[in-house]
Parts: structure tokens; sequence; C-alpha cells
């Protein structure tokens, strides 16, 4: 079992993470690093002119040293990190190791309408923000399924989703493994479930003891409230049991 360690906010442009990040970082009384900003102070340059006349691949690259420099500080910190951070090769390694990767959701349209105008600023959504938030969402799904909290944007103000981060993350324990996870205890879990399952599943397997099967089959009945096809698969109790086969 380890400590939270940093927090490292990713999604897709528009979900807010330069905006939720020093509400969250008020909150849990540290201080907040927006990648993006380091790399537009360290090139004196916007992220548009950066990819301009540099290209993406410098951009990147300066990019992850900005993250590698903040997940390197030994004070725990919020860092907002670029959309295409997690994505890049061995970086979610490097930040798995560090930090406690939180993804922040919403539907593509809400995402382009929170960017509106601004969208032409992005290099990456320029002529076509809808088609291309879908390709992101496509192309970075992987990456985005390895975060350790996924917590739903929509019909919540920045602050709310800071104050859900912050409620998640202080009841939780972060378990470092190769690929960390979160164990989760507070009352009320089980009605958030939903919000934890990537926006791309559509199946969903609920692994239970035996001895608390009624429960799982509740956790399951929330599950297809919100249009998932969920299994519960019941299995008997004791050390024999966990294990993958």
């Amino acid at each position: 079992m380890s400590t939270i360690g940093h927090i490292v906010l990713a999604g897709l442009p528009g979900s807010g993470k330069s905006t939720v990040a020093p509400l969250l970082a008020e909150r849990l009384g540290r201080r907040w690093v927006d990648t993006d900003a380091q790399v537009e102070a360290g090139l004196e340059m916007s992220v548009s002119r950066a990819f301009e006349e540099m290209g993406e691949a410098r951009f990147r690259a300066e990019e992850r040293h900005a993250a590698e420099v903040a997940l390197a500080s030994a004070e725990p910190l919020v860092i907002a990190a670029g959309g295409g951070l997690i994505t890049e090769r061995g970086a979610l390694d490097i930040i798995e190791r560090h930090a406690t990767v939180v993804l922040l959701e919403a539907p593509d349209g809400e995402l382009a309408a929170r960017l509106g105008s601004r969208a032409i600023d992005r290099p990456l959504l320029a002529g076509n923000p809808a088609g291309a938030l879908h390709h992101l969402r496509a192309v970075r799904t992987a990456a985005h399924g390895q975060a350790q909290l996924r917590v739903a944007t929509s019909s919540r103000t920045p602050a709310e989703v800071a104050e859900a981060i912050a409620a998640a993350l202080s009841t939780s324990v972060r378990v470092g493994t190769a690929h960390p996870y979160l164990v989760g205890v507070r009352a009320g879990l089980r009605q958030s479930l939903a919000d934890h399952i990537p926006t791309s599943a559509h199946r969903v397997a609920v692994i239970t003891d035996e001895a608390v099967s009624d429960t799982a089959e509740t956790m399951a009945a929330l599950l297809r409230g919100r249009d998932l096809t969920a299994t519960v698969i019941a299995i008997p109790g004791g050390e024999q049991s966990k294990q993958w086969g």
C-alpha cells in the first residue's frame, strides 16, 4: 500500500484539467503545475505556435520534460497534464511510478461546446473540432483506461469536480503494483460505481465472493441502469480463489 503521491489530471481537450487543477490543489493544500504553461514559459511561445514552428515531436519532448521535472518534486503536486502526454511511449510508466492518474471525462459534444471558438487555438482540433475530438478519444482510449480514478464532469461545475476528486482520493489507498490502482472505502461508493467504468465499455463482469453475492447483484443492477450489460460471477471465498485462472 502507498500514499496517493502526485495527482496527474488527464483528459481530452475541454475536459477542464487546467481549470480544475488549482481548485483541487487548494482543497488538498498543494501547489499545482500546468505542463502546457510550463512549456509555453520555457519556449516563450504559445502551444499553437510551438506546434507550427517546431513540430509536434519537439513539443511533446518539451511537454514530457516539464512533466518529469514536476514528478521529481519531493512535494506532492497537482499536475494538469497535456492531453497527449500519457499516450507518449513510456510516459505512462514514469507517471504511474510517482503519481495517481485522474481522468476527467465528458461526451465529445459537451467538450466541443466548452471549447467553443477557442478550439481554433488547439493545434489538434483546428478545422473540425467535433471530428478531431472523436478521433482523439479513439486513439487515447487505451492510455486513458490506465487511469486509477475516472470522474464524470458533465452537469458539474469545476468546483464540484474538484470536490468529487478530493473526496474520492481522501478515502482511497493506492496499491503500488506495476499498474497501480486505488482501493476506495467510503459510504455510498456503490452509487457512484458506474462513473468509474470507461465510456468505451459495454459489458462488465462483477466478480464477487459468494458470501456477498447479494451486494454484487445490487451493484450489477446499478450498472444496468446505465445501459451496461453486467454479469455477476460468484466464486467461493478463500485464498485459493485469488488467482486469474
